[in-house]
């Protein structure tokens, strides 16, 4: 009996004893919670081709744009429409991607110079949901440093990375250089505007969309890699002008709901699930 009351009052004794160290250190442990997820898929989608062309800035009009490097959808060109990507075929290794992507093709001595490839990045906004673009949709990025950055690769690693848009790092060894185009997530419902810009905007402080544009879409970014003789650095130039001019468009075109179903499984779940294709 006496043993039974002992052992009674000694576990008393350590429930209204103060947290031991460890304890607290566990606790403080465990208030300090990471930033939640945020869900990301990747399409990586293969050059296709270069021309002159622009469906969203001039349409119908081939041959009155400077040159850009298309990827994705091997059929773009001024008289692009949404019809025209579904039906045709892309290098995007997740087929059901039928979108073009492009940007200003890099020069070199007035040469353009084919890239090695391109990934694009399709990002949630962590604890919320975003929606999935509708087909048709046509988006080019404003210029500047809010929008590009360019680093040096090393077996997919960035090495170097630019303070902003014209500050193009000088890539050495085996280093890759890339081009980091980062598009609007803040939309307003219109799958264009006279701009092609403005119906879609960056997220303001604390990372919340204006009135105007409440529909939070996935942050996509573009990123183009070029081939590892070309080194980078000040000298740098577009076929739109310094490397400051740099920008991205998109023109969506998805077949089977796939990217409705990317966004619900990744984006919306906030997961990260990696290269498109194996969702």
């Amino acid at each position: 009996m006496a043993l039974t009351l002992g052992m009674a009052m000694t576990s008393l004794a350590l429930v209204g004893a103060a947290p031991s160290s460890a304890a607290t250190a566990s606790v403080q442990k465990l208030a300090a919670f990471p930033p939640a997820p945020r869900g990301i898929f990747v399409v990586q989608c293969g050059f296709s081709h270069a021309a002159s062309d622009d469906p969203i800035v001039h349409p119908g009009m081939t041959g009155m744009s400077h040159l850009h490097h298309f990827f994705g959808n091997t059929s773009t060109n001024a008289n692009t429409t949404a019809s025209s990507l579904l039906g045709s075929t892309t290098r995007c290794r997740e087929q059901r991607d039928k979108s073009a992507y492009w940007v200003p093709a890099v020069m070199v001595h007035g040469q353009p110079v084919a890239p090695v490839g391109s990934s694009v990045y399709y990002r949630g906004v962590r604890k919320k949901s975003v929606r999935a673009l509708p087909n048709g949709f046509k988006l080019v990025t404003p210029r500047g440093n809010a929008t590009t950055f360019w680093t040096c690769k090393l077996n997919g690693v960035n090495i170097k990375r630019s303070a902003g848009a014209a500050d193009v790092p000088t890539c050495t060894g085996n280093e890759r250089l890339s081009a980091h185009v980062r598009f609007q997530s803040c939309w307003n419902g219109q799958l264009d505007s006279a701009d092609h810009i403005s119906h879609a905007v960056y997220p303001g402080r604390g990372g919340k969309c204006p009135a105007t544009h409440r529909i939070r879409i996935p942050e996509l970014q573009l990123n183009v890699i070029y081939p590892r003789w070309i080194r980078g650095g000040a000298g740098l130039t577009l076929a739109s002008g310094n490397a400051a001019s740099m920008h991205g468009d998109v023109f969506t075109a998805w077949t089977g709901g796939r990217q409705q179903v990317l966004v619900k499984k990744c984006l919306n779940r906030h997961r990260r699930c990696g290269a498109a294709q194996f969702v």
